[in-house]
């Protein structure tokens, strides 16, 4: 995925090609200049607030919440550095604006294939992939906890190792996962062009090889999130892990890197 050039005119050209569009200032983020207006929203639509919506579920089910059985069954949030302003986004509406610890739960069904959800250590619905990636759907549709379609995951049949990309509704591929070989690790390369400020990010994404944890890194170091998988035991053909999205950083990216991840380690059992 080609680094998109910085003058203002590029880059609106860029956001007009791709659906998306510039949000309004986030809490706690500062706009970035640019240097012509935005054009008018075509992709992911403008949130009714501000933040990340209430988990009010109109679509789905309400999970249960999990029984607390003392101190040492609640997971302990990690610190993670807020990113600078404007942060790492494509969907605005989907920043974290603080350490924001999710719960992601797997399960294979047997007519819709796998279903994945994210939810809050409360137990409140975040995000919810249904779909597969079997030979005749290969891809994933990822909705928010209003029921929302964001946008899909989707795979590179004529890859290997498996690799993934995401795209808006309208079938512009915004997001780009590379699998990578490594001895005893899983590496994946994530590129995608930051809404909030037009240039390119890359993230090099690693699990060791008995899967028990991950860190997501931008090119710098930075780390953006990190995955647990030590907390939570396998119950009922279901897998369960932590993931926490650092301030600054767009949460329903996250979700759909673990959820490529998690689908590459499946491929190459």
């Amino acid at each position: 995925m080609a680094a998109f050039g910085n003058g203002p005119g590029q880059w609106n050209q860029y956001q007009h090609q791709q659906g998306f569009s510039q949000y309004p200032p986030q809490q706690g983020f500062q706009q970035p200049q640019q240097g012509s207006p935005h054009p008018q929203q075509q992709g992911f639509q403008q949130p009714q607030q501000q933040g990340f919506p209430q988990p009010q579920q109109q679509g789905f089910p309400q999970p249960q919440k999990r029984q607390k059985q003392g101190k040492a069954d609640e997971p302990q949030i990690p610190f993670l550095a807020p990113l600078p302003p404007p942060g790492v986004f494509c969907i605005p509406q989907c920043i974290a604006h603080q350490p924001t610890s999710m719960i992601i739960r797997s399960r294979t069904l047997y007519y819709t294939g796998s279903e994945n959800e994210a939810h809050t250590v409360n137990g409140s619905l975040m995000f919810r992939a249904t779909g597969d990636f079997n030979v005749m759907r290969q891809r994933k549709e990822v909705y928010d906890s209003q029921g929302q379609h964001l946008f899909d995951i989707r795979a590179e049949s004529d890859r290997n190792p498996p690799s993934f990309y995401c795209e808006t509704l309208q079938g512009n591929r915004f997001m780009d996962v590379y699998g990578k070989w490594n001895l005893f690790r899983k590496k994946s390369e994530v590129l995608f062009t930051n809404n909030g400020d037009g240039k390119e990010v890359k993230i090099n994404l690693t699990d060791n090889y008995f899967n028990t944890h991950a860190e997501i890194k931008l090119e710098n170091g930075h780390v953006i999130a990190c995955i647990d998988r030590d907390y939570f035991q396998n119950r009922n053909s279901a897998v369960e892990y932590t993931l926490t999205v650092a301030p600054g950083m767009d949460m329903a990216l996250c979700f759909a890197m673990c959820l490529a991840m998690d689908q590459r380690m499946s491929m190459e059992r």
